[in-house]
């Protein structure tokens, strides 16, 4: 678990984890949802599934390291992969 997630849920913020496995892995502290960044349809249902529990996202840190090191406004959606 990443360090800002823990004190952001430590400070009574409602944090979600993901992975690819989802909620079979490791959940510490936080519920699981699947992501895998590396598939467009896997964060577009990973959004969907948080909306649909929450009904909106307030903040969203990648944590998930895939070897693109640019500024986040000039990586397209073609970068990651």
């Amino acid at each position: 678990m990443s360090e800002p997630s823990v004190v952001l849920s430590t400070a009574g913020y409602k944090v979600y984890s993901t992975s690819r496995r989802g909620a079979q892995a490791d959940q510490g502290p936080f519920e699981m949802l699947a992501l895998d960044v590396t598939r467009d349809d896997s964060v577009e249902a990973a959004v969907r599934e948080l909306v649909r529990l929450e009904g909106r996202i307030d903040l969203f840190l990648l944590n998930a390291s895939s070897g693109a090191h640019q500024s986040i406004r000039r990586i397209s959606g073609e970068t990651p992969r």
